[in-house]
């Protein structure tokens, strides 16, 4: 699976999060994704808001989506950035995801005040 941000801040809050090394990781790059409208998506709606910090249910929650095939992409509501942040999750054994394009890759750069140093 491909776990992606809807937002480039969603993604930083994401790495942040999920580094897990007390601080800001180095050397990453950002990648801007393209899922064309045709494509078969859809968005997570209507869930408990406790759910999310069930990590077993979640991650169930995905294996079961990714392995039914139904959709390219997910979004899903983001348990760091919310109330509004969504995260997009890919599909790389769906038919449509030839259609998911890189459009652009760039060196990640933090804003020297988040380094904490």
């Amino acid at each position: 699976m491909v776990y992606a941000a809807l937002h480039y801040e969603g993604a930083i809050l994401e790495q942040l999060v999920h580094a897990g090394i007390g601080r800001l990781p180095r050397n990453r790059v950002v990648s801007r994704i393209e899922v064309p409208e045709t494509t078969a998506s859809e968005e997570l709606e209507g869930l408990d808001e406790g759910i999310w910090h069930d990590e077993a249910r979640t991650r169930e929650m995905g294996a079961a989506w990714l392995e039914s095939r139904t959709n390219v992409a997910l979004l899903v509501p983001s348990a760091v950035a919310r109330p509004f942040g969504l995260n997009v999750l890919v599909n790389p054994s769906h038919p449509d995801f030839e259609h998911v394009r890189v459009v652009e890759t760039i060196e990640m750069r933090w804003d020297p005040r988040l380094d904490g140093r």
